[in-house]
C-alpha cells in the first residue's frame, strides 16, 4: 500500500490542491474579519484606556457611546488581542505553515487598521 502512495502522481491534481488551500484561506480571513469588525471601533476608537484621553473626548464620541448605553456591544483592546490571540493559537494548532500565519495576521491588522480609519474618516466632529 506505501509503495502505491509513493509512485502516486499528485501532477494533475496539483491545480485543484492549490485552489482549495486558496478557497481555504480566503474563508478563514472572511469568517476571521466577521468576528473583528464588531469589535474594532468601540476598542479602538472609543477606548479610554489610553492616559489623559478619557475627558478630551469631542462631542460626537460622548453621544455615540451615551446612546449605547448597553456594555455588551464595548470591547476593549484586550478583546481584540483575545481574540487574534485565540486566531494564532488554532492557526498554529491546525499547523498551518509560519508564512501562512504571518500573511493572516498582517491581513487582519491591516483591516483593523481600514475600518478605524475609514470610521475617523466618516466623523464629522473629527475631520474638518
Amino acid at each position: 500500500n506505501e509503495h502505491c502512495l509513493k509512485n502516486f502522481d499528485l501532477a494533475e491534481y496539483r491545480q485543484v490542491l492549490s485552489d482549495l488551500s486558496i478557497q481555504i484561506y480566503q474563508q478563514l480571513i472572511k469568517i476571521a474579519e466577521g468576528v473583528l469588525q464588531p469589535m474594532i471601533v468601540t476598542a479602538v476608537l472609543e477606548n479610554e484606556s489610553i492616559q489623559g484621553l478619557s475627558g478630551v473626548k469631542p462631542m460626537g464620541y460622548r453621544k455615540r457611546s451615551s446612546s449605547r448605553g448597553d456594555s455588551e456591544n464595548a470591547y476593549s483592546l484586550e478583546a481584540i488581542i483575545r481574540q487574534l490571540n485565540t486566531f494564532l493559537s488554532i492557526m498554529y494548532d491546525q499547523g498551518l505553515d509560519p508564512e501562512i500565519i504571518q500573511q493572516a495576521i498582517k491581513q487582519l491588522f491591516y483591516m483593523i487598521n481600514a475600518v478605524a480609519l475609514n470610521n475617523l474618516l466618516l466623523r464629522k466632529d473629527v475631520c474638518s
